[in-house]
């Protein structure tokens, strides 16, 4: 009672999802051995911004922070703020410890993160905070900066005494 060509097309058709069926198993294990691929490099990452002397801040291309470490928690001393603030409320804080002079250099700063910087900022508390602004780029454009800071308080202080 089939008819040839009805059971041909439904034949044809259930080899064609059977195939569309494995193919999405296949790009699912893949997917799934990338994602464990991305998430053992972000880890490495992460360790090795932690482990870094100097406080990092990575800032994406708008000057929104993407990400900093415990050491440029300590250098800022915001460690009473929660940090999984806001970007405003975190950049405010940041702008809140620099010296009066320097909260526009820093201002300027976020809107330049696409050339290479290395100055020095005065803190309120004293301390004085010595960065390097390097962009990083993506197939070519630049996509954002990172930020190293180092206290350099005590440097500063022995070559003024020389």
């Amino acid at each position: 009672p089939w008819d040839e060509t009805d059971l041909i097309l439904t034949v044809t058709e259930a080899l064609r999802c059977f195939q569309q069926e494995q193919q999405l198993v296949e790009q699912n294990e893949l997917l799934k051995f990338m994602n464990a691929r991305l998430e053992s490099s972000l880890s490495l990452l992460m360790a090795a911004l932690e482990a870094t002397a100097d406080g990092i801040l990575v800032l994406d291309n708008a000057g929104s922070i993407m990400s900093f470490n415990q050491k440029f928690v300590s250098i800022w001393k915001l460690e009473d703020l929660d940090c999984t603030c806001n970007n405003a409320h975190l950049l405010n804080a940041i702008l809140a410890r620099l010296s009066e002079p320097d909260v526009a250099k820093f201002q300027a700063l976020l809107t330049q993160i696409d050339t290479e910087k290395h100055e020095v900022l005065s803190l309120k508390s004293g301390t004085m905070v010595e960065y390097y602004l390097k962009p990083y780029q993506l197939a070519g454009d630049i996509v954002g900066g990172v930020l190293s800071f180092r206290d350099v308080t005590q440097e500063k202080q022995t070559v003024a005494l020389i």
